[in-house]
């Protein structure tokens, strides 16, 4: 019996490797079909988001150096980035919901892997990619696993903003509360993480659609 488990689970591991391996092949045979006005799309949303990320890291860095001397000063800059990200989140939904739009127009979508449970630090964000993780296997085909990757990413920022507001509104009433500002920072992160894949998510469909034989129809709905 132990030793059909093993073999039953090397199988597995071998066949999730294999699979993950012929999945990034597929991606970078892929990369030739985008378009210089795809890949000017997406090298601009990657150096926004890398901006937006240094910024968000500049400032939650700036109120963790000062919430021993000047606590009011500190929960002042942690409000700063939580309204940062605020601000931000709309434009990273909208985005989103785009793609959303053009996945379901698609005829074909390039498969897409399910967002792991281990990418992320919120235990919130871990039990719903969870369930995205199981509900992606019992999907059959690649545009309904990448609707469902879509839906988790809109329903994962919600959770970490919401994190986010949660932890800042604590820190202001207990400045010292290592608690709040530990949750704050795994919420941030996990906020980080999800703002690459939605750029992922971007260009994934940008991919599957071959806007880039000269449509440029879904680049102008994405910049909208």
């Amino acid at each position: 019996m132990t030793w059909l488990l093993l073999t039953a689970a090397a199988t597995f591991v071998a066949c999730f490797a294999l699979a993950r391996y012929q999945h990034t092949a597929r991606l970078r045979d892929w990369q030739g079909f985008l378009s210089h006005e795809s890949r000017s799309l997406v090298s601009d949303l990657e150096a926004q988001t890398t901006l937006d990320g240094d910024l968000l890291a500049s400032a939650y860095d700036g109120a963790r150096s000062r919430r021993n001397e000047a606590p009011v000063e500190a929960v002042r800059l942690l409000r700063c980035t939580c309204d940062f990200v605020t601000a931000m989140q709309p434009e990273r939904i909208g985005r989103l919901r785009a793609v959303l739009k053009l996945t379901r127009m698609a005829a074909a979508i390039l498969p897409a892997p399910p967002v792991l449970p281990s990418t992320f630090h919120l235990a919130e964000l871990q039990g719903l990619t969870a369930l995205g993780t199981l509900a992606h296997a019992l999907l059959v085909t690649p545009a309904e696993r990448f609707l469902l990757h879509l839906q988790i990413l809109i329903l994962g920022f919600g959770l970490a903003l919401r994190s986010l507001g949660r932890s800042t509104a604590r820190a202001r009433s207990r400045p010292f509360d290592a608690v709040a500002w530990a949750r704050f920072e795994r919420g941030l992160e996990d906020w980080r993480t999800l703002d690459l894949k939605h750029v992922d998510a971007t260009k994934h469909v940008l991919l599957s659609l071959g806007v880039l034989q000269g449509d440029a129809r879904a680049g102008a709905v994405l910049r909208s």
